[in-house]
């Protein structure tokens, strides 16, 4: 990787990596079906070698930031889930796979008491026959949907502070009129911390957790497979005390 730090505020950056990971193996031991089977001669299990690119730009100024990033990364002989539309269990895709997605962040500090985060990310998948176009997009199971992420800081004390943040997944339909067609919808959550730290006897914090106590379905639970029952948690609120010593 490299960093070009063009001026004090501005500064660009590009790598490249190689690496390795392991397919969900459970799921081709599971399938086998014959006495005497060994698992050296499964393709299934031999690892996902991907290579990584990446670039971006980071600006930071005295009162905000602002970046952004691009990344790709491709396999030839990747690993992806997917339902199988006759038992309506995961099977495992080994095949070529490319994805792409890139990354927005910024904060600005507007006083000495009120700060501004924002973040939004995009990810894009596609996967295919081994000889043939890279068409069918990856779904929920593999890709996280577009996600957007904001939150305000309050410094109401020297010692105390409190966010409100705001999370947003984007709906997402893809592979429209094929077997691999998928219908997600987005949805949004709040949520609020309080933290105070006394210096001398500890630090308390104070979380609450999807707010409004929205009721919805994660994403990965709207997809069609039988053993998705997976609502999203409601309201829940905790109260944390830290003491270092």
């Amino acid at each position: 990787g490299v960093i070009w730090r063009i001026v004090d505020d501005w500064s660009v950056f590009v790598s490249y990596s190689e690496g390795f990971t392991l397919p969900n193996i459970g799921i081709p031991l599971r399938n086998i079906n014959r006495p005497g089977q060994s698992v050296e001669g499964i393709l299934d299990l031999q690892a996902i070698i991907s290579d990584n690119r990446e670039v971006g730009f980071n600006w930071r100024g005295d009162r905000g930031t602002f970046g952004a990033s691009y990344y790709e990364s491709e396999s030839d002989f990747g690993g992806s889930l997917a339902v199988d539309p006759a038992t309506q269990d995961f099977i495992l895709v080994r095949a070529p796979v490319e994805i792409e997605g890139f990354e927005v962040t910024a904060s600005y500090r507007v006083s000495d008491q009120w700060r501004f985060n924002a973040n939004y990310a995009q990810t894009e998948g596609l996967t295919g026959p081994a000889n043939g176009p890279l068409n069918v997009e990856m779904g929920v199971v593999n890709i996280s949907p577009d996600k957007f992420n904001a939150s305000v800081q309050w410094d109401f004390v020297p010692n105390g502070w409190g966010i409100r943040g705001v999370t947003t997944m984007v709906g997402r339909t893809i592979n429209e009129g094929r077997p691999q067609f998928e219908d997600t919808d987005g949805y949004t959550l709040y949520d609020l911390t309080v933290n105070y730290d006394t210096e001398r006897f500890g630090a308390f914090s104070l979380g609450v957790e999807s707010l409004t106590d929205k009721f919805y379905f994660l994403s990965f639970s709207q997809i069609d497979f039988f053993r998705n029952y997976f609502a999203g948690r409601g309201r829940t609120v905790s109260l944390t005390y830290r003491y270092n010593f």
